[in-house]
């Protein structure tokens, strides 16, 4: 049994307000052993939220712990928080893509659509935006290159340069999520490729990231 509950560590970082909203699904993952999941990449959503305020996060709190324990599931989060405006103008080019498609007579087609507006809007502020470096390993040599190349040799972001671009250290089912501010990926892949001894962590900048797991 795997649990992983990152609640406390990414609740620190939120800035809520009715304009914006973060993202997060609890998903089901074929990876898992859940034959329920379906869909291109094996994964299957099984309930999205929009938070836009500290009291609909805390609400939703035992509500998500029990479904992920009931589905044998995960629940992510995107920390980088979405215009509810860029969401409703992605969500009406949605509706006018199925109309022309004349998928309207199938109202199955509709569901998610909301999910895909909200995960595909632009974030409205670079100075906010997060990424995620998925360190896929349980090594702490792993970790410790990852952190020191971003920290050391790839401290070049955007905006600004800042002292350091880390945020905070998140576990995963199997490995670790580096949660930094956007760094200089040319040098960070050039340090991997020269170093040769560690395998280089996959560089995700929608800023996925594991809110909470329960694998049974």
């Amino acid at each position: 049994m795997i649990e992983i509950d990152n609640f406390e560590e990414i609740g620190k970082l939120p800035k809520f307000d009715m304009e914006h909203a973060y993202v997060v699904e609890l998903v089901l993952r074929k990876k898992d052993g859940n034959t329920q999941a379906k869909g291109n990449n094996k994964n299957r959503t099984v309930k999205s939220y929009l938070f836009q305020s500290e009291k609909q996060w805390n609400e939703a709190h035992d509500e998500i712990i029990t479904m992920c324990k009931a589905f044998n599931c995960r629940t992510y989060i995107s920390l980088n928080r979405k215009s509810v405006m860029n969401i409703l103008l992605g969500l009406n080019t949605n509706i006018n893509e199925r109309l022309r498609q004349l998928f309207y007579h199938n109202p199955t087609r509709l569901n998610g659509m909301v999910d895909s507006a909200a995960m595909k809007a632009a974030v409205d502020s670079r100075d906010e935006r997060l990424w995620v470096v998925d360190v896929d390993s349980q090594d702490q040599n792993d970790l410790d290159a990852a952190l020191n190349y971003i920290q050391k040799k790839c401290n070049i972001v955007y905006p600004n340069p800042i002292v350091d671009p880390i945020v905070v250290t998140l576990p995963t089912a199997h490995g670790v999520h580096i949660i930094t501010k956007p760094f200089n990926t040319k040098v960070f892949n050039e340090e991997y490729q020269r170093d040769g001894r560690y395998e280089k962590p996959e560089i995700k900048k929608e800023a996925l990231t594991l809110l909470y797991v329960y694998l049974r």
